[in-house]
């Protein structure tokens, strides 16, 4: 393991807090919280007159001067939703800001997505030091979101701070992996010296991102340039040690090959994670169709018992029809029995009372 290369130095002030002495106990790499310039035009850039009080921009185009307060105000739009990580407020500024000209040549690659990334490609040379700086900013506050919408809408992913940071020097001492495997992914210099000289690996060894540094380390950083107060990453990571001063001293002696070594473990770690995504997503397919089955089957049994009960409902109302119907038989046959009698009865009376008048006159006839 090489020798410690510089002792650990006291260091200014971390984000948020003021500018302080030595002994703020940052180790060793100090940084402080920016406010960044006004943003009107590029830096250095100077406004020029035209014939008849029109301004130009940098191309040389006379703009009106409503036009370009308008322009103003829209860039200020979007600093303003930027600093209150406001992102409805920001997409819809930049939808506005970053629309292509009506007399834009360059057509609007088909497929692009949302305005601001269409525009990305052929950013206005007076919007893009808005979007940069507001991207700067969005990660020095920690909103992630915001830094990948300026970046998509155009912004230099290695846009430095007045002080020097980068987007990727704040992701790093703020530890937000997810923002530093963005940001390297999109071409980030992850060399470049900041404030104080520290370049992103100071940072993210001073605040104990092993999984920051491991990313830094397979995209080539290095591991023995010093900043301002002589501090190397590895002197850094000593106070830290373990897996951290382990990698960090295994790049510093054997260079490339553990640096791959590094890529083929995040590779295998990535493997392995993408495996075990796939056995939960097979394990909640499966799940899901054990349930579709159970689903179904209940289904079909709830089908067939309604089924059943239907027929037996269709039973039992064909029954209670022929019930009726035999008794409604019945009860005809009765009164037809009844309405015999009553005529028998009646046909006997008859007869009876014809025989009586008979037997009368026979009697008559005799006296």
């Amino acid at each position: 393991m090489p020798a410690v290369l510089a002792p650990v130095a006291a260091a200014t002030s971390m984000p948020g807090g003021g500018g302080g002495g030595a002994g703020s106990g940052d180790g060793g790499v100090g940084m402080e919280v920016e406010r960044l310039q006004p943003i009107g035009a590029s830096p250095g850039a100077e406004s020029s007159t035209g014939p008849g009080g029109a301004e130009e921009n940098e191309s040389g185009v006379a703009t009106d001067a409503g036009e370009a307060e308008k322009e103003a105000a829209r860039r200020e739009e979007v600093m303003t939703c930027v600093k209150l990580n406001d992102v409805a407020g920001l997409e819809a500024a930049l939808k506005v800001l970053c629309a292509p000209s009506p007399n834009a040549n360059a057509p609007v690659p088909a497929g692009s997505g949302t305005v601001p990334q269409a525009a990305a490609a052929a950013v206005d040379p007076q919007t893009e030091p808005v979007l940069s700086k507001g991207m700067v900013l969005a990660a020095q506050l920690g909103f992630e979101k915001v830094v990948l919408m300026l970046l998509d809408a155009g912004a230099c992913v290695d846009t430095r701070s007045p002080r020097g940071d980068t987007a990727l020097h704040w992701a790093c001492q703020k530890r937000s992996s997810p923002l530093v495997f963005d940001l390297v992914s999109r071409g980030a210099d992850v060399n470049v010296s900041g404030e104080l000289g520290n370049r992103p690996i100071h940072l993210a060894v001073s605040c104990g991102a092993v999984d920051i540094v491991d990313v830094l380390l397979q995209r080539g950083a290095l591991v023995d340039v010093r900043n301002q107060y002589g501090n190397t990453p590895l002197s850094l990571a000593l106070s830290a040690g373990g897996e951290m001063e382990s990698m960090i001293g295994s790049v510093l002696k054997d260079g490339e090959a553990a640096r791959e070594a590094l890529r083929a473990a995040a590779e295998s770690r990535a493997a392995a994670k993408q495996t075990e995504l796939d056995r939960i997503d097979a394990a909640a397919d499966e799940a899901r169709q054990r349930k579709e089955a159970f689903i179904a089957t209940a289904l079909a049994r709830r089908d067939a018992e309604d089924a059943e009960e239907d027929r037996l409902e269709r039973v039992e109302a064909e029954r209670i029809r022929l019930e009726e119907e035999a008794r409604r038989l019945e009860e005809e046959r009765l009164r037809q029995e009844e309405e015999e009698k009553r005529l028998a009865e009646e046909e006997a009376r008859r007869l009876a009372e014809e025989a009586k008048k008979k037997k009368k006159k026979k009697g008559k006839k005799k006296k």
